[in-house]
């Protein structure tokens, strides 16, 4: 997963050898570092589109029915909502990543097709390459990191709006971990925080949200950033330099943290949900059209969206129909072995969707703190929950 970790990657190039078989399944789970300006757009209240009674299939204006009540959809039930006509193409910035399995799993199971949308998949490289064509809404959803890079871009007025958990950490699920050399775990050397005094680690890239985890574990062990050489080693160069034990240890993502272990160079040695606990990653956004001119449009996906991300929750925590999940995620992402995603650690999403603003408002402060950014937003603004609230209101809270 990349977290917007390409705000700065001083490379280590004399590492670097032929990866093919780690490269093909780096998981990227957000987006790096973005760019962009405008004015910010004032999302209008989206209007409650037009319900099917799933008993008598008549239309009714307002909010859904067929078992829809005030608190929301009946236990097992989903309301059926007449769809949208003419259908309407919605164009997803998509990176082969499991972060986008609320898209990937809506569309395989016709989830937003029964909403009338079409999800187009557009795929992009990074993040980096998301933000300019969705504050143009030249696309109209993305699923985008917390590194400086974004909050600088809403300070420059980039018109986005956040509106649903892109994918987060939380006990058990943490795609990110501290992954020590093999040698220096099985010596005792390295055990317990403390004892990172000395050792040359890499925070990966400078700005990024790894970046922000590096730098709290260090204070979390009592230590000065002078106590530690530190290097930023991209994700690619990590493993061969544990190879020629040119560093100790770094953050890595899955699968790269499985791939360590399974080569024999690392040992998985902390989960960032062991040391920080739940904390947002990425958040799905909503371009300045999809806010202001097609908010049904943008209520009618968020539906799809919570069933999509309901049936990876029921398949990685429950075990339903997990083949069946790991086949559609094999299509899309880069991780094209069905047993790996057995092995590794997958990240959270939120069954509701919901954000924790906080941890962004914590996140900024740090870069704040740090010179990552200069002029810091009221974010609060630039979250819009209301897609959401419809959601739930048609699909019921869990």
């Amino acid at each position: 997963m990349t977290f917007g970790l390409f705000a700065e990657k001083p490379g280590r190039g004399h590492w670097a050898r032929p990866l093919a078989t780690l490269l093909a399944g780096i998981l990227a789970l957000g987006a790096c570092a973005p760019s962009g300006a405008g004015s910010a757009a004032t999302p209008a209240k989206p209007a409650a589109p037009t319900a099917v009674s799933a008993s008598n299939g008549q239309a009714a204006s307002g909010a859904p029915t067929g078992g829809a009540q005030a608190g929301g959809a009946t236990a097992g039930s989903v309301p059926t909502l007449a769809p949208l006509s003419p259908s309407q193409t919605v164009k997803y910035a998509a990176s082969q990543s499991v972060s986008s399995s609320g898209i990937f799993i809506g569309v395989e199971k016709g989830y937003y097709k029964e909403q009338g949308i079409d999800v187009e998949i557009v795929p992009f490289s990074s993040a980096a390459e998301m933000i300019q064509p969705i504050a143009a809404s030249q696309v109209d959803v993305a699923n985008a990191d917390t590194g400086a890079g974004i909050f600088n871009a809403l300070s420059r007025g980039l018109p986005l709006r956040f509106v649903a958990d892109g994918n987060h950490t939380e006990p058990g699920h943490s795609s990110l971990a501290w992954v020590v050399r093999k040698d220096l775990s099985d010596g005792g050397v390295i055990r317990d925080l403390p004892d990172l005094r000395g050792k040359r680690i890499s925070p990966i890239a400078k700005g990024s949200l790894v970046d922000s985890l590096a730098f709290r574990t260090i204070e979390k062990a009592g230590l000065q950033p002078t106590d530690l050489d530190i290097e930023y080693v991209t994700f690619p160069d990590v493993l061969p330099a544990f190879s020629n034990k040119a560093l100790d240890a770094a953050i890595l993502t899955e699968p790269l943290v499985t791939t360590s272990v399974e080569q024999g160079l690392g040992v998985r040695w902390r989960g960032m949900d062991d040391l920080f606990g739940t904390f947002q990653s990425t958040l799905i956004m909503y371009s300045p059209t999809m806010t202001t001119q097609r908010q049904d449009v943008g209520k009618r996906f968020m539906v799809g969206y919570l069933r999509a991300l309901r049936d990876y929750q029921a398949a990685f925590n429950e075990g339903k129909d997990l083949d069946g999940i790991i086949d559609i995620l094999t299509k899309y992402t880069t991780i094209k072995d069905p047993a790996v995603y057995k092995k590794i650690v997958v990240p959270a999403f939120s069954p509701n969707g919901e954000m924790n603003v906080q941890s962004i408002k914590d996140l900024q402060q740090w870069y704040v703190d740090h010179g990552f950014v200069q002029n810091p937003v009221a974010l609060d603004e630039f979250f819009d929950t209301s897609y959401l609230d419809y959601g739930l209101g048609v699909v019921g809270r869990q």
